[in-house]
């Protein structure tokens, strides 16, 4: 029978002198450190050509930008107020809900739907019955941002009478007749130059005359937001859509990741939320002149005005101590994004940059002062919050980008801390 190797120790080459005057122990340890530095080298070597390669063939030119790290205490302490409550199931990427009269719920999908959800006789959505208002084609073939999604993407929604104004990441802005289901077409994203790339979201002046939306970026569709995050330019829009002359207005432009929409409550300007860096900008209708900022704990979304007249800011994405770094660096980003597939780097970057189970509300009022706010720290309810929307009955809808389901808190339990 024919003898196994083992697996021996280092010792077992012994003591045993060579004609150098080493052991055989030694001239092993030697060979085997110089392997490693010579794989160490290698690697180094490798790492750095992908670098210099990357920073080349990358798509965009990277400017350092800041990103400010908020403690949570004060009025942004972290709680569990958004922790418990119930989901309305299938329903992917639910980014923005809004409520009619009658207790019905509007949000956009992920699959290019529009939805109506209807509640049962005692308000509960447990067993709500979906409606599509829109299946996620657009009838005429129109410019679209991106043809990767092979669909619509309705972002934003906003209720005004019987109309349903949606902005879609992917054709622009329409609306539909909630009562008879009719689509207009009110904006294309070939109506303004430069062509709009990632329309995101919308509110309505309280007279119903003009739509405020925004283009979060005016070189990357939604199809490629990481681009947009790591580049640190500022090339967001807002634009004023007139409804009865149909006449397009840029307010203005350079914002950093343009965002949410909410005229604010004196109508004299317009709040956006500038998700690149993490703040909420007020800016002034007439002028489109920057009135003041305020710095957001978390990538802000939706804002939504709510029966206080304050304002609530959704988001998600708490950055980190890397993300400092990381942004702060901007040789890396664009480096990093010459070299690593879209979809590879944009898990990358929000699985190390950021806490992205972090759930935050922050109530604001119309001067910037932050009045408190309501977490979901761990993502228990929901997670890639991006709308809060208030109910007539006092309970939140939770939107999400990501999730397959929005999340209702009851405001009974909102004392929980």
């Amino acid at each position: 029978m024919p003898l196994r190797k083992r697996n021996l120790p280092d010792s077992h080459l012994g003591d045993t002198v060579l004609k150098d005057g080493t052991t055989r122990l030694q001239t092993y340890q030697r060979t085997r450190c110089s392997c490693l530095r010579k794989w160490t080298f290698y690697g180094l070597l490798l790492w750095c050509s992908l670098m210099v390669a990357g920073y080349f063939l990358s798509p965009f030119h990277a400017i350092k930008c800041e990103i400010s790290i908020l403690e949570l205490k004060g009025p942004l302490t972290s709680n569990y107020k958004l922790a418990q409550g119930t989901r309305i199931p299938n329903l992917p990427g639910p980014e923005c809900v809004v409520e009619d009269e009658n207790g019905n719920l509007y949000t956009g999908l992920a699959d290019g739907r529009v939805v109506r959800i209807q509640p049962t006789k005692d308000g509960s959505f447990e067993n709500a019955k979906v409606e599509n208002l829109t299946d996620g084609k657009v009838t005429n073939p129109l410019p679209a941002t991106t043809h990767k999604l092979g669909n619509a993407r309705p972002s934003g929604l906003r209720l005004h009478g019987d109309n349903l104004f949606v902005v879609d990441c992917v054709y622009g802005l329409y609306s539909i007749n909630i009562r008879n289901l009719s689509f207009s077409m009110l904006v294309q994203i070939s109506d303004v130059f430069p062509m709009l790339k990632f329309p995101n979201d919308l509110d309505i002046s309280s007279n119903g005359n003009f739509v405020y939306f925004t283009d979060v970026d005016d070189d990357y569709s939604v199809a490629q937001i990481m681009y947009g995050v790591l580049s640190g330019k500022c090339s967001g829009r807002l634009l004023e859509y007139n409804i009865s002359s149909k006449k397009l207005r840029v307010v203005t432009s350079q914002l950093c990741g343009a965002n949410g929409v909410q005229v604010s409550i004196d109508k004299k300007s317009v709040i956006v939320s500038e998700m690149y860096r993490n703040r909420v900008t007020w800016i002034d209708i007439l002028t489109g002149k920057h009135i003041r900022s305020v710095q957001m704990p978390m990538m802000p979304d939706g804002l939504t005005k709510i029966n206080n007249n304050n304002y609530w800011i959704a988001g998600s994405q708490v950055p980190n101590s890397f993300a400092k770094f990381l942004f702060g660096t901007p040789m890396l980003r664009q480096s990093l994004a010459g070299f690593v597939p879209h979809d590879v780097l944009a898990i990358f970057v929000f699985v190390c940059s950021f806490d992205f189970r972090h759930n935050i509300v922050v109530e604001i009022n119309d001067q910037g002062k932050i009045i408190h706010s309501m977490h979901d720290p761990y993502g228990n309810l929901t997670y890639g919050l991006a709308h809060a929307t208030q109910l007539h009955d006092g309970r939140i809808a939770l939107a999400s980008y990501i999730a397959h389901f929005i999340g209702i808190v009851d405001p009974n339990i909102l004392n929980i801390n």
